[in-house]
This record gives structure tokens, sequence and C-alpha cells, in this order.
């Protein structure tokens, strides 16, 4: 039985464009990338979110309460 990990670890054309995939290093590690319209595949990628709040024409800046990363920045 062929697992979907498989099938990504394969990858050889664009989901975008259907261009054949290339190697690249990219952001510190080698990477599938499509010469024809730019993608790059990210294996595992992660989910993030992000939020910019305002009120009365400022931006607010937060700092973590708590652990992992007490006192940083969000």
């Amino acid at each position: 039985m062929v697992q979907a990990e498989d099938v990504i670890l394969e990858m050889n054309y664009c989901p975008r464009c259907a261009h054949p995939l290339q190697d690249g290093f990219l952001f510190g590690r080698m990477r599938r990338v499509c010469p024809g319209c730019g993608f790059i595949f990210f294996r595992g990628p992660k989910v993030a979110a992000g939020v910019l709040v305002e009120q009365n024409g400022k931006v607010l800046l937060v700092r973590r309460a708590v652990d992992p990363k007490q006192g940083w920045w969000c």
C-alpha cells in the first residue's frame, strides 16, 4: 500500500503549473522548486496565524506572559 508521505517525497511536477520540479537550496536546505512559476515545496509545513491589533490608530504590541518564551514579543 502506498502512503501519502511516499507520494509527496516523489513529487516531480508542480501542483500549480505542472512544470517539472528541480532541486534547489533555499532557506537552509534542499527543496523542490518550480522554475516555471516559483512554487516551493515545503515538506511538513507548520500551521501558523498572525494578527495585527489596532486601537485608536495605534498598533498594539503584546509580550508573552507564560512559557514557552515568556517575555518575548508575540
